[in-house]
């Protein structure tokens, strides 16, 4: 499809979103060094599942939350009144334009939800999602813990679910690419 709208030697260029969904999107980026006068601009949520298979001519830029300091330019007044916000919403760039709380909450319980039902699903097929939520909650209110494997499981296993420790440490290796 690109190659038939390239009518001349000028330079193109061509933006792709979410390249993950696309089936064998290796292969695509691959072709894409094919075309020397066409500049390509790839996004994706998922980047840390392809950069072993990005072309030899290609270069990633992480996009990263704001740092305090650069949170702080958004608002303006004194540190004080605005470190609490930062530390309970974080310091990704949308959420941080939103003025009111609920707003804020709800956006980045969509983003979870998002992040977790699907993306965390579309790449790994969960069958027990049940659990990995319960796990996923139970690990963010211990954060900064140890995690003990047989302490986590029986604590799940006590909700009338049913998980080995050995899927237990599946989930935990999956929860750690995205968190």
């Amino acid at each position: 499809h690109i190659e038939s709208n390239l009518i001349d030697k000028r330079i193109y260029y061509v933006l792709i979103d979410e390249i993950q969904l696309i089936d064998s999107f290796g292969l695509l980026l691959d072709n894409c060094s094919k075309f020397k006068n066409v500049d390509f601009y790839v996004t994706g949520s998922d980047t840390r599942f392809f950069t072993d298979i990005l072309c030899e001519n290609c270069d990633m830029i992480e996009i990263f939350p704001l740092t305090f300091k650069e949170f702080l330019q958004i608002y303006k007044g004194e540190i004080s009144n605005h470190l609490e916000e930062y530390l309970l919403y974080g310091g990704l760039p949308s959420v941080s334009l939103i003025r009111d709380e609920e707003m804020k909450k709800e956006y980045l319980k969509a983003i979870y939800k998002y992040t977790i039902f699907t993306k965390i699903n579309e790449h790994y097929k969960i069958n027990k999602f049940d659990v990995m939520e319960i796990l996923i909650d139970t690990i963010a209110v211990d954060i900064g813990a140890k995690t003990n494997y047989t302490i986590l499981c029986n604590s799940i296993n006590s909700n009338n679910k049913d998980i080995t420790k050995l899927s237990l440490r599946t989930y935990m290796k999956i929860i750690n690419k995205y968190f």
